[in-house]
């Protein structure tokens, strides 16, 4: 008896499947051939649907999977994403486990066109355009742009950008030039400006398509910008790096890096820049700090900065004196017993140069400086720590962000803790049955931890069985909410957490353990 429970014991698993169909999203709801399906799991495969949308993933393991479909012409799709949702939903396997009746719909995909033209109206064939849309991520403190889709203008300068989701876009041409050829336009964004700033954003719907976006090319007109840099004393500063980045570039945060030229001063302290396209720059210098001296204030940074408008005309005698940078400096603190690793804070600023730093075996850290501007500030010391918090002057700008100015920045203690719990549960609808439809959001109790939300809230969604779980929290007083509409680019701010608390549930995440609590919604 023992032997053939055991060998009962050892037989393999039956395996599981995953089928299912692509089908139009346009109300029709006709199968679409030739889509490319992907699986991501625990395996990870690909396949073409047939003339009638069906696909199968055939001899899989128990574990939890996301599907993916795309196809030209269609805007790619999550299984479980819907208008107001771009977060896909995790299909759960058993062993075994035959699913057949699997559907993704697929949305034809936004069109955005128009045409390009010189400042005298001639069309202009053979540019690229794109259309960049912002996303945004968990560590991220800015959206950025991802490129969507592109085209290229036509003999009529007509172009047409195909297959988009629906969105934000923002539209840029961009003319190539090469050593030999140089285009006599410059990158502009519609309707016709330098600066993605001014740029207005484009909004589309799944299917529809947007005329009108026409956009008049700036011409290209070329300069070079030269000048020194000298120190505190008037002596020349070579060896520096000089950056020529282009101001208005930002949009709600949106720094784009590219965007900006690099020079290096020579013997004299002078640096050159050549082929500077017209428009409005910020000139920045600054000394280069090794990895040895980088997390020390005994060779502080310093920087130079100006602004300045570029034409067609050379722009020459530009001098810019070094400055220090701010210093900076605090204390970590660990609390907790478990072994402490290699920690370092990284200070990373919305454009330019940052910043690093590297504790001493007391705790204390202090940057070779900072300039002026907004960081944010990164602090690893690995598993099984966590960050809880970056106080200075009894404000976390763990969240929230360092604002660097000319004053010494002091006493800015970075606590971890290797203290950490996590919270799972199953939410439902009124009739018992599993609600996948909703993410949840699982927040601080404590409004004053509010301010970091960005860094501490996850935002997870449930699998098919409407389970979820979240992990790696400090222990403390939670709130637990339920929501209908979630993208992927949302901030979470403190006003979300305010709608949401009057509807959420309390919940204690305890050290070491993960707290489960069932959410009942619809009812």
């Amino acid at each position: 008896m023992i032997a053939w429970l055991l060998a009962l014991t050892l037989l393999p698993q039956p395996a599981a499947r995953i089928s299912g169909v692509v089908i139009s999203d346009d109300g029709s709801r006709k199968p679409v051939r030739h889509a490319l399906v992907s699986l991501s799991g625990p395996s990870n495969s690909e396949m073409i649907t047939g003339d009638d949308g069906t696909f199968a993933f055939p001899d899989l393991v128990a574990g939890h999977y996301m599907v993916f479909a795309g196809k030209p012409g269609f805007a790619h799709t999550i299984y479980g994403t819907r208008p107001g949702r771009d977060i896909g939903t995790p299909i759960a396997v058993a062993a075994g486990q035959q699913i057949t009746t699997l559907q993704l719909k697929l949305a034809r995909g936004a069109v955005i066109t128009g045409t390009l033209a010189g400042p005298s109206g001639e069309p202009v064939p053979n540019v690229t355009v794109s259309a960049w849309q912002f996303e945004s991520g968990e560590t991220r403190r800015r959206p950025l742009l991802a490129e969507a889709g592109s085209a290229m203008s036509d003999e009529e300068g007509v172009f047409r950008i195909f297959g988009l989701a629906e969105g934000e876009f923002v539209i840029q041409a961009q003319p190539s030039s090469t050593t030999t050829d140089v285009s006599p336009y410059a990158p502009t964004y519609y309707p016709s400006t330098a600066r993605i700033s001014e740029s207005p954003r484009i909004s589309v719907h799944a299917g529809e398509e947007r005329s009108g976006a026409d956009i008049v090319l700036r011409t290209s007109q070329r300069a070079n910008v030269s000048g020194v840099v000298v120190d505190a004393d008037g002596r020349p500063a070579s060896g520096l790096e000089v950056t020529l980045r282009p101001t208005g570039i930002g949009m709600d945060g949106l720094a784009q890096e590219d965007d900006a030229l690099g020079a290096r001063t020579v013997g004299d302290g002078g640096f050159t820049f050549t082929g500077v396209l017209s428009g409005t720059y910020t000139l920045l210098a600054t000394e280069q700090i090794s990895a040895m001296t980088a997390t020390s204030s005994a060779t502080p940074r310093h920087w130079a900065s100006m602004d300045l408008s570029v034409d067609a005309r050379d722009v020459a005698g530009i001098s810019l004196t070094l400055r220090p940078a701010t210093p900076v400096s605090g204390r970590v603190v660990f609390d907790g017993t478990a072994s402490i690793g290699a920690t370092s804070l990284a200070f990373i600023p919305a454009a330019g140069p940052g910043g690093r730093a590297q504790p001493t075996e007391d705790g204390m850290w202090s940057t070779a400086g900072l300039i002026p501007g907004q960081y944010s500030l990164i602090a690893t010391s690995g598993r099984p720590w966590l960050t809880v918090s970056a106080m200075l002057g009894g404000r976390d700008v763990l969240g929230t962000g360092l604002t660097v100015t000319s004053e010494p920045i002091t006493g800015l203690t970075v606590t971890f803790s290797d203290q950490s719990g996590g919270a799972q549960g199953r939410i439902t609808d009124a009739a018992g049955a599993p609600a996948p439809d909703y993410i949840v959001v699982v927040f601080s109790a404590d409004r004053a931890k509010w301010q970091a939300a960005q860094t501490l809230t996850p935002v997870v969604a449930p699998d098919t069985n409407g389970d979820w779980a979240v992990s790696g929290l400090p222990p403390g007083d939670y709130r637990v909410a339920a929501i209908t509409e979630w993208q992927r680019n949302r901030s979470v701010t403190t006003e979300l957490l305010e709608q949401l608390m009057a509807a959420s549930a309390p919940i204690t995440i305890t050290a070491g353990a993960s707290t489960t609590i069932n959410l009942r919604v619809g009812g």
